[in-house]
């Protein structure tokens, strides 16, 4: 959230996704049907204010897709996120990746080799995803991608430690955390 702010003239109080939550559903199927039950439950506790569908191009800048939906609840902005379980394997590997690196990648900052790939992987997973098999000029692509992309990889110093997230966490008052992956460090920080 600070990075964010940091990069935008958007103001903490005007801020879509400082609450939220995702759902990792099977597939693109699954999405859409898990859309419109959330929508067709509306009006009560909260309403459905803006859709962003990423799915079909992906965005342009990363090639990350997934569906949001912006709801508000109370007066306030939370952002439901639905994804396939492939679209945040996507989503989770440009994540580790941008840790290794030290690249802003899921916010489109990096090197444009590093970016092309994931792009172009992310196009990849959108065509098995839809039944069809990635051509082969695509799978060509992103072998010669992936090497490129290796060589900004500093070396692995050992495992990372299993991280351990204590029950305790779990257990307040509020029901509200916010819980904090270090990948660098392979543990959470509260």
């Amino acid at each position: 959230i600070v990075a964010k702010l940091s990069r935008s003239t958007t103001r903490l109080s005007q801020m879509q996704d400082i609450a939220g939550c995702r759902i990792l559903l099977p597939d693109t199927q699954s999405v859409d049907a898990a859309r419109v039950r959330v929508e067709a439950r509306t009006g009560g506790a909260y309403l459905v204010d803006d859709v962003d569908d990423y799915r079909v191009d992906g965005r342009p800048d990363t090639g990350y897709r997934a569906l949001h939906l912006k709801l508000i609840r109370d007066g306030r902005f939370v952002e439901l996120q639905l994804r396939t379980t492939l679209q945040h394997a996507w989503a989770e590997a440009v994540e580790r990746a941008g840790e290794r690196t030290g690249f802003a990648l899921k916010s489109g900052e990096g090197p444009d080799e590093i970016l092309s790939f994931f792009r172009l992987a992310s196009d990849a997973f959108a065509h098995v995803e839809n039944g069809n098999r990635v051509p082969p000029t695509t799978r060509a692509m992103l072998r010669k991608g992936l090497a490129r992309v290796r060589a900004y990889m500093p070396a692995e110093s050992g495992p990372v430690p299993t991280a351990r997230l204590p029950e305790l966490s779990f257990s307040t008052r509020s029901n509200n955390w916010c819980i904090i992956y270090n990948w660098r460090a392979g543990r959470f920080e509260y």
